[in-house]
Protein backbone atom coordinates (compact mmCIF):
# COMPACT_ATOMS: atom_id res chain seq x y z
CA UNK A 1 0.00 0.00 0.00
CA UNK A 2 1.33 3.47 -0.93
CA UNK A 3 2.24 5.63 2.11
CA UNK A 4 -0.09 8.94 1.02
CA UNK A 5 -3.32 5.93 1.52
CA UNK A 6 -1.95 4.62 4.54
CA UNK A 7 -1.85 8.22 6.10
CA UNK A 8 -5.46 8.72 4.64
CA UNK A 9 -6.80 5.84 6.28
CA UNK A 10 -4.51 6.67 9.06
CA UNK A 11 -6.30 9.86 9.44
CA UNK A 12 -9.82 8.60 8.50
CA UNK A 13 -9.55 6.07 11.61
CA UNK A 14 -8.64 8.74 13.61
CA UNK A 15 -11.93 10.64 12.40
CA UNK A 16 -14.21 7.84 13.59
CA UNK A 17 -12.49 7.22 17.02
CA UNK A 18 -13.17 10.94 17.60
CA UNK A 19 -16.61 10.04 16.53
CA UNK A 20 -16.55 6.91 19.07
CA UNK A 21 -15.08 8.73 22.09
CA UNK A 22 -17.69 11.31 21.31
CA UNK A 23 -20.45 9.27 21.41
CA UNK A 24 -18.83 7.43 24.61
CA UNK A 25 -18.43 10.39 26.40
CA UNK A 26 -22.10 11.78 26.06
CA UNK A 27 -23.83 8.57 26.31
CA UNK A 28 -21.47 7.71 29.73
CA UNK A 29 -22.23 10.98 31.38
CA UNK A 30 -18.58 12.09 30.94
CA UNK A 31 -19.59 15.94 32.09
CA UNK A 32 -20.08 14.92 35.71
CA UNK A 33 -16.20 13.02 36.19
CA UNK A 34 -15.29 16.45 33.85
CA UNK A 35 -15.99 17.83 37.25
CA UNK A 36 -14.68 15.58 39.64
CA UNK A 37 -11.28 16.18 38.39
CA UNK A 38 -11.05 19.57 37.75
CA UNK A 39 -12.47 20.06 41.26
CA UNK A 40 -9.54 18.01 42.57
CA UNK A 41 -6.87 19.59 40.67
CA UNK A 42 -8.86 23.19 41.78
CA UNK A 43 -7.82 21.86 45.45
CA UNK A 44 -4.45 21.09 44.57
CA UNK A 45 -3.80 24.08 42.30
CA UNK A 46 -5.84 27.10 42.95
CA UNK A 47 -5.98 29.35 39.76
CA UNK A 48 -7.17 26.15 38.03
CA UNK A 49 -10.27 26.05 36.90
CA UNK A 50 -13.39 23.94 37.70
CA UNK A 51 -15.21 22.71 34.54
CA UNK A 52 -18.85 22.28 34.76
CA UNK A 53 -20.56 22.31 31.11
CA UNK A 54 -23.99 20.83 30.74
CA UNK A 55 -24.48 17.51 28.10
CA UNK A 56 -25.91 20.49 25.32
CA UNK A 57 -22.41 22.23 25.66
CA UNK A 58 -20.32 19.29 25.54
CA UNK A 59 -22.04 17.20 22.24
CA UNK A 60 -21.83 20.84 20.87
CA UNK A 61 -17.76 20.90 21.87
CA UNK A 62 -18.00 17.32 19.92
CA UNK A 63 -19.50 18.01 16.85
CA UNK A 64 -17.19 20.92 16.25
CA UNK A 65 -13.97 19.02 16.76
CA UNK A 66 -15.38 16.39 14.19
CA UNK A 67 -15.81 19.53 12.24
CA UNK A 68 -12.93 20.48 12.32
CA UNK A 69 -10.92 17.32 11.48
CA UNK A 70 -13.60 16.65 8.54
CA UNK A 71 -12.56 19.85 7.68
CA UNK A 72 -8.51 19.72 7.56
CA UNK A 73 -9.46 15.81 5.97
CA UNK A 74 -10.63 17.54 3.13
CA UNK A 75 -7.42 19.93 2.67
CA UNK A 76 -5.57 17.29 2.45
CA UNK A 77 -6.84 16.16 -0.77
CA UNK A 78 -5.00 19.65 -2.12
CA UNK A 79 -1.73 17.54 -0.81
CA UNK A 80 0.01 20.99 -0.18
CA UNK A 81 2.46 21.00 2.94
CA UNK A 82 0.70 22.82 5.07
CA UNK A 83 -2.96 20.51 4.81
CA UNK A 84 -0.18 17.81 5.82
CA UNK A 85 1.41 19.54 8.77
CA UNK A 86 -2.11 20.39 10.11
CA UNK A 87 -2.98 16.71 10.09
CA UNK A 88 -0.10 15.61 12.27
CA UNK A 89 -0.93 18.76 14.62
CA UNK A 90 -4.49 17.12 14.77
CA UNK A 91 -2.74 14.11 15.75
CA UNK A 92 -0.63 15.26 18.35
CA UNK A 93 -4.03 16.69 19.40
CA UNK A 94 -5.51 13.68 19.89
CA UNK A 95 -2.90 11.75 21.53
CA UNK A 96 -3.07 13.96 24.29
CA UNK A 97 -6.71 13.90 24.29
CA UNK A 98 -6.78 9.87 24.55
CA UNK A 99 -3.42 9.64 26.94
CA UNK A 100 -5.48 12.61 29.43
CA UNK A 101 -8.99 10.06 29.05
CA UNK A 102 -6.62 7.24 30.31
CA UNK A 103 -4.57 9.21 33.18
CA UNK A 104 -8.06 10.27 34.32
CA UNK A 105 -9.34 6.00 34.36
CA UNK A 106 -5.81 5.56 35.87
CA UNK A 107 -6.33 8.29 38.53
CA UNK A 108 -9.89 7.15 39.39
CA UNK A 109 -8.95 3.47 39.46
CA UNK A 110 -12.10 2.77 37.05
CA UNK A 111 -14.30 3.02 34.13
CA UNK A 112 -14.14 6.56 32.85
CA UNK A 113 -16.47 7.55 29.93
CA UNK A 114 -13.78 7.64 26.75
CA UNK A 115 -11.46 5.56 28.10
CA UNK A 116 -12.10 2.78 25.93
CA UNK A 117 -12.01 4.35 22.44
CA UNK A 118 -9.01 6.54 23.50
CA UNK A 119 -6.93 3.59 23.18
CA UNK A 120 -8.00 4.28 19.27
CA UNK A 121 -7.12 7.60 19.41
CA UNK A 122 -4.01 7.36 20.90
CA UNK A 123 -3.30 4.39 17.97
CA UNK A 124 -4.06 6.38 15.04
CA UNK A 125 -2.68 9.76 16.36
CA UNK A 126 0.73 8.01 16.35
CA UNK A 127 -0.47 6.53 13.01
CA UNK A 128 -0.56 9.61 11.22
CA UNK A 129 2.27 11.28 13.11
CA UNK A 130 4.80 8.45 12.22
CA UNK A 131 3.53 7.50 8.68
CA UNK A 132 3.93 11.01 7.40
CA UNK A 133 3.46 11.16 3.41
CA UNK A 134 6.83 13.03 1.97
CA UNK A 135 5.69 16.07 2.29
CA UNK A 136 6.30 17.79 -1.23
CA UNK A 137 7.36 20.97 -1.61
CA UNK A 138 5.06 24.03 -3.28
CA UNK A 139 5.56 24.85 -6.65
CA UNK A 140 6.66 28.69 -6.67
CA UNK A 141 5.72 31.19 -9.27
CA UNK A 142 8.79 30.30 -11.04
CA UNK A 143 8.70 26.98 -11.25
CA UNK A 144 4.63 27.10 -12.63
Amino acid sequence: MKKANSFLYSFFGLVIFQVFISMEEILGGFTGYLITLTDKVHNKISFFPVININDQTMIFFSLILIVILIFIGTTLFFESRWSKILVMIMGGFEIINGGLHILTSLYFMRYIPGSISAIGLIIFGLLVIFIRPPLRREATDDEQ
